[in-house]
Parts: C-alpha cells; sequence; structure tokens
C-alpha cells in the first residue's frame, strides 16, 4: 500500500524564515525605482543639520526600528526561580 505524503508538517516544507514575497519584493523594487523611499527620507532629514532639533529626534526614533534590532529584556533570578544572591569578595 502507498502511504500518502500531502498533508502534515514535513521538513524542510513551507517558506523560508525571512524570505520576501514576489508581490512584496515587487512593490519594494516599484517604490524604489519612483523615488526616495521613507527610510531613506527620515534619515536624509534626520542627517539634515538645518532641521529642527526635535524633528530630526523625532526621524531618528522613527528611523530606528528598521535599522536596530529591537533587545528584549530578560528578568534575572537565582536558584529555582528565587532571588538572586549577591557575594562580595573582599581582597586579602
Amino acid at each position: 500500500m502507498v502511504e500518502k505524503t500531502h498533508g502534515g508538517a514535513r521538513p524542510g516544507a513551507g517558506r523560508k524564515p525571512g524570505s520576501i514575497r514576489k508581490a512584496t519584493a515587487a512593490a519594494q523594487a516599484k517604490a524604489a525605482a519612483t523615488g526616495i523611499l521613507p527610510l531613506d527620507f527620515m534619515l536624509n532629514h534626520m542627517r539634515d543639520e538645518n532641521a529642527p532639533i526635535a524633528e530630526r529626534l523625532d526621524m531618528a526614533k522613527a528611523a530606528a526600528p528598521y535599522i536596530h534590532a529591537k533587545l528584549s529584556s530578560i528578568e534575572a533570578s537565582g536558584p529555582d526561580g528565587g532571588a538572586l544572591q549577591i557575594i562580595i569578595n573582599k581582597p586579602a
């Protein structure tokens, strides 16, 4: 009897992480061909020394997530989730 191979999870199946859809790639290419992209605009405005500092800071805040990964917070705890123990070794 022949086993069916469709349905269910299979190793290596599906879209790879970080891959871009064809429609997304086409939209990005079209936007790039028609002029300056939003991220480029934000970076240019951020670097404009004649712009007010408040606007430059706003542009930096808006552009940051596209350039730098957001760090996740962690919670430190001691053994078995208890309190941390601080040990201070004094020099002899």
